[in-house]
């Protein structure tokens, strides 16, 4: 509850200086946030946090602001094994028959953080918000040293 109050008074502070066209105010968000990420047309925030987001993403279309989203193509591919292919969460070339394809946009994705930036759009859109853009603000991939990631670079 604390957090778009917050937001809203550093952007009156910046409106007050005359600052406000050249710094944006917004707050990073994880990709967990938008759930049923594949196919992105399917997206849609967590229903539980909708009461939060909605007049986050309203803030930010007044102010013309970015939605920050920290996307971590590892977890999706994870998460997916056997239906994203470890080809396109690596941005490697992959050929055609290998691309994600959106059954209901028919959009072909060549690698996996194209369809979260996608996903979550689709996801705004679903709440009626289709003025902001998304900044991708964190990224990356496991380093070696758990166990339990065997895809982890070394």
């Amino acid at each position: 509850p604390l957090l778009l109050p917050a937001m809203q008074s550093l952007y009156n502070a910046l409106v007050a200086s005359n600052l406000h066209n050249q710094i944006k105010v917004s707050t990073p968000h994880a990709a967990s946030i938008i759930l049923d990420p594949f196919p992105p047309s399917q997206a849609f925030f967590n229903q539980t946090l909708v009461s939060v987001i909605l007049p986050i993403l309203q803030f930010l279309s007044k102010t013309e602001s970015p939605l920050m989203m920290n996307l971590y193509p590892y977890y999706v591919f994870m998460q997916n094994k056997g239906v994203v292919p470890l080809d396109n969460a690596l941005f490697k070339p992959v050929t055609p028959n290998k691309e994600m394809v959106d059954p209901n946009t028919l959009l072909h994705y060549t690698n996996v953080l194209d369809a979260m930036i996608d996903a979550a759009y689709f996801s705004m859109k679903n709440l009626n918000v289709t003025d902001v853009v998304v900044l991708v603000t964190e990224t990356g991939w496991p380093s070696k040293g758990d166990s339990k990631e065997p895809y982890a670079t070394k």
